[in-house]
């Protein structure tokens, strides 16, 4: 999973814009571009599926509620996303 780093926006009150706003402008329209690209491009990677996912058996031991289907299914789903980062562990303390 790909965290998105943001660069620092342009400052509008920043003494080099006081006589030319337009510069500003320019500057905030190339940051917001730069930021799309950047969000677009995480965003690719963040929507991609875990991996071809089938669950062929089941974890008895990392169930949620019991050992029946479902609830073996949802936990080897949820080890399945901390495996990959996107969840964490419950911790019990």
């Amino acid at each position: 999973m790909n965290r998105t780093f943001l660069p620092i926006p342009p400052d509008p009150a920043s003494s080099k814009y006081n006589a030319n706003p337009q510069k500003w402008m320019v500057d905030a329209f190339k940051w917001m571009s730069q930021v799309k690209l950047l969000i677009e491009a995480d965003s690719n990677v963040n929507t991609l599926p875990i991996t071809p996912f089938s669950v062929g058996t089941y974890t008895a031991v990392n169930t949620i509620t019991g050992t029946d289907a479902t609830s073996n299914f949802v936990a080897t789903l949820v080890s399945a996303m901390q495996k990959k980062g996107l969840t964490a562990t419950r911790s019990a303390t």
